[in-house]
């Protein structure tokens, strides 16, 4: 992965082997993007916390605000706090998204 505004042909070779330039990758649990800018994080963890949300309600017949409420905080919110030091937003969009 090359980071930084500037792009150089720079082709790393083991073993005979070509390695392939990443745009990204996931290190700990943390999308980390050639840019360093959080928004492919934040946007993997908003759409794996809809995902868990959605099945949460999906699950439950009975709409107990208490219940459901208990559910998220030990179902949803633990995905969005991950890691958040690391990966703290700075954009409307992706304050907005969280």
């Amino acid at each position: 992965m090359l980071f930084g505004k500037n792009t150089c042909d720079t082709v790393v070779n083991i073993g005979g082997c070509t390695l392939p330039v990443a745009n990204h990758t996931c290190d700990l649990g943390i999308i980390v993007s050639s840019d360093l800018s959080p928004s492919l994080h934040v946007t993997d963890i908003v759409s794996k916390a809809h995902i868990r949300a959605g099945l949460i309600l999906r699950a439950f017949i009975s709409r107990n605000i208490h219940l459901i409420k208990r559910a998220f905080l030990v179902y949803v919110r633990p995905i969005v706090e991950h890691n958040q030091l690391f990966w703290s937003t700075y954009t409307a969009r992706d304050i907005d998204a969280v």
